[in-house]
């Protein structure tokens, strides 16, 4: 928690200093905050980083877009227990078929066989960071504003 409250406080102070001062990289990158899964990093160093106020509506523009993407979705899936047991074929006004994808995906087996044949494991580097959206509570927003 202590880690959180230092975090917030550093990127207000950020967020609150000129805006022709950017915080050194140095100072950005060594704010980590790791839970018990992920690894949290501040996020991208940019010139001019967008207000309090836009941040808040572009966070509730983001949200109502995924309730209505989720909705899609939970219809989709719906149909598709229907769909994924339907011959091709005339349908009413549609025309149902299946296609062979031209896309290839790699054989993770045959790949860890070889890289276990020379005695070596598979090579990987971490992932971007991946924006995660949470609602605040309201002691967490009275700590971040008392820190």
């Amino acid at each position: 928690m202590k880690a959180i409250r230092t975090l917030l406080r550093a990127a207000r102070t950020v967020g609150d200093s000129d805006r022709s001062t950017v915080a050194p990289a140095a100072l950005v990158r060594s704010l980590v905050v790791r839970t018990d899964k992920e690894r949290i990093v501040p996020g991208p160093v940019v010139d001019e980083p967008p207000t309090v106020e836009e941040v808040v509506a572009a966070i509730e523009e983001h949200e109502a877009a995924r309730e209505q993407y989720n909705a899609g979705s939970r219809g989709k899936r719906a149909a598709r227990k229907v769909l994924d047991r339907t011959r091709t074929g005339e349908y009413g006004r549609w025309s149902v078929s299946w296609v062979q994808s031209s896309r290839h995906e790699w054989d993770r087996e045959a790949i860890e066989a070889v890289f276990a044949e020379i005695g070596r494991t598979i090579p990987t580097k971490p992932s971007s960071p991946s924006l995660k959206l949470t609602r605040a509570t309201e002691q967490a927003t009275g700590e971040a504003a008392a820190a």
